[in-house]
């Protein structure tokens, strides 16, 4: 058996065992621990077989195992209708045979009396007011036995009592009152029995913890085809062919992930990587993050080869929000987030920083991104990824100061992103691009381009004369820049055309033919 498939029987005994701390605790719960130890058992077993070194339990641990498994297996049922199990206390075993056999206790008994006495007609029954009782018919009077006692005389039949019908009557009501009540006293006190084994419980989970990580972590080591990194006292990152191992997963099957590699170390340790949006500057920025962060809790990483030196800290500056409940602005949080990092890195730390600065205006943000940047790399001395569009950060002059980019394919009007990292910057973050295939108007797209078109003409630019500026200008472009309006209403027209598509209600012939259709009209 292997060793995830033991994995799957283990219940979080840990929590189990505070609600037993406080009482509010369920027959079930004891069956999970006692399922849970069984796998502990089967795991003990297979790891000697492998000679594992790193077993925590000494022989008083596994004898304290033993026991709590013992009592919970011996007087916990797995029957559904009972809390204890037969065997377990010689009361409850003795309520429960009268409460589930009291029909025949009572049948036993009135064939006695009705052999004995030569009583054709004698019959037990039973009223809320009288309880138990036997029954004879008038031709049966002579024969009625002195131990009879007459409880009612009725028009065609007397009734009847005896001290042991009532005393087999009482032990019945007994039994059916009783058993509940005391299972749950023999219950409570099983309970309060297992609860002194916490610690040794507890461990158990601990250990769990650890055989589940690591378990999983070989899974998906094998399963990924991760490596296993080299962990040095160098200021490095040294990794080649790197993915990001979340959205590795979700593309598995639909597309390709393109890989990268990094190098940063002691001489060359500060990283700017500029290009357009939706090139994989944020994937390549976090991917690194989650490798170094693997490397340091035991994983292989998703890499083909991977030297990291030790890092004290991961510092992240990414994403876009507020914080409303304490009346915090996008930037606000921003800064508070950078001034955390610029306060509390050290040089073997890690900091990735994805476009800090761009929620205040463009010359402030840019001041900021720059000084940050300096501060960093005169200061601080960290391994650092910096993400940004201020492409003026490229001029930055720096011994351990690194362009990057994402590369970028120009067919005619069209941008390919080929999602892999080249050393040089980039020139330019083709926003307006992004823009058009998001779906934006093609007025907008055309008006963009004017506009950016007069901005970079100009030298010395001013918000007081921008309205003045821009509708001076004319606005034709070159054709090649215009001819994107038939592609985007193909581009629409072919998504609406597969949005339509109800993949549960075509048969595979139908699901072949549009999928040639789809093909030509992409094609043509």
């Amino acid at each position: 058996m292997q060793l995830r498939d033991i994995l799957s029987d283990v219940w979080d005994i840990e929590r189990i065992i505070s609600r037993l701390q406080m009482k509010k605790y369920v027959k079930k719960d004891f069956l999970f621990i006692k399922e849970t130890l069984l796998a502990f058992f089967s795991v003990k077993e297979l790891l000697n077989e492998y000679s594992f070194k790193y077993w925590i339990f000494d022989v008083n641990d596994e004898t304290s195992i033993m026991e709590v498994y013992s009592l919970i297996d011996s007087s916990i049922s797995n029957e559904q209708e009972e809390l204890i199990k037969h065997g377990y206390n010689v009361k409850i075993d003795r309520l429960r045979e009268i409460k589930n056999n009291a029909s025949k206790y009572i049948d036993d008994y009135l064939n006695f009396e009705r052999d004995f006495n030569k009583i054709n007609s004698l019959k037990i029954k039973r009223t809320n007011i009288k309880g138990l009782f036997f029954e004879v018919t008038k031709s049966y009077y002579g024969q009625v036995p002195s131990h009879f006692i007459e409880s009612q005389n009725l028009n065609s039949a007397k009734r009847y009592k005896t001290n042991k019908l009532i005393e087999l009557e009482r032990d019945i009501n007994d039994a059916e009152d009783n058993l509940l009540a005391f299972e749950q006293e023999i219950f409570d006190e099983i309970a309060l029995r297992v609860v002194k084994y916490s610690v040794i419980i507890k461990k158990i989970a601990e250990f769990f913890a650890y055989i589940d990580v690591i378990a999983n972590f070989a899974y998906l080591a094998r399963k990924n085809e991760y490596v296993r990194p080299i962990l040095t006292n160098n200021k490095e990152i040294i990794l080649e062919c790197a993915r990001h191992p979340v959205v590795e997963h979700y593309m598995r099957g639909i597309e390709a992930f393109t890989k990268n590699s990094v190098k940063i170390n002691s001489e060359k340790y500060f990283c700017l990587i500029t290009g357009p949006n939706m090139a994989g500057k944020s994937t390549y920025l976090r991917q690194t993050a989650l490798i170094v962060l693997m490397s340091h809790i035991g994983s292989f990483v998703p890499a083909s080869k991977a030297i990291i030196g030790i890092t004290d800290k991961i510092f992240c500056r990414i994403g876009a929000s507020d914080n409303i409940s304490k009346g915090e602005s996008t930037f606000l949080v921003e800064m508070n987030e950078t001034a955390n990092i610029l306060r509390n890195a050290t040089q073997n730390s890690l900091i990735i920083m994805d476009e800090v600065g761009r929620g205040t205006s463009t010359n402030d943000g840019l001041a900021i991104a720059y000084s940050i940047v300096e501060y960093i790399l005169k200061h601080i001395k960290a391994r650092s990824l910096f993400a940004t569009h201020f492409h003026e950060l490229s001029a930055i002059n720096h011994d351990s100061f690194v362009n990057l980019s994402m590369k970028i394919e120009q067919q005619g009007d069209e941008l390919i992103f080929l999602r892999e990292v080249e050393e040089k910057p980039s020139l330019n973050s083709y926003g307006i691009y992004v823009a058009q295939i998001a779906g934006i108007p093609l007025e907008v797209v055309k008006r963009a381009n004017i506009i950016l078109k007069s901005l970079t003409s100009r030298e010395h630019f001013c918000v007081s004369n921008f309205a003045t500026i821009t509708s001076v200008i004319d606005e034709k472009l070159p054709e090649k820049s215009l001819n994107y309006k038939s592609e985007l209403n193909a581009y629409f027209e072919l998504q609406n055309f597969i949005s339509q598509i109800n993949i549960n209600s075509i048969t595979p012939f139908q699901a072949m033919n549009l999928l040639n259709e789809i093909i030509l009209k992409i094609k043509t």
